[in-house]
């Protein structure tokens, strides 16, 4: 598994789940499409498990009429409690490809 990101944020969303933060960034060339893979999560304090995940566009309206879209990390079944602030994902090679736009 390869390191994807640092959690600086979690907000447990009712009926979607557990959304980490930083969003991911689009990629800049190819095409991305949603989808679900295994995650690693290793927290703070060591301990380590492994979660589904769900990748999905996310369309971000900005302050000043600007707009972006994001990658987000969801985690369906996931705590807070589970992946506090601090904690590494680890995804694998395919799904970074994938969320690179290199499918």
């Amino acid at each position: 598994m390869e390191e994807l990101l640092k959690v600086t944020e979690t907000f447990l969303i009712a009926g979607r789940g557990l959304l980490l933060q930083p969003a991911l960034p689009w990629p800049g060339s190819g095409s991305f499409k949603t989808f679900r893979a295994r995650v690693e999560i290793q927290t703070p304090a060591g301990a380590s498990t492994e979660l589904d995940a769900v990748f999905t566009a996310e369309h971000l309206s900005l302050v000043g009429g600007r707009s972006r879209w994001d990658i987000a990390v969801v985690l369906p079944d996931a705590t807070k409690q589970q992946v506090p602030v601090g904690s590494v994902v680890r995804t694998t090679p395919e799904s970074i490809r994938a969320l690179q736009g290199r499918t």
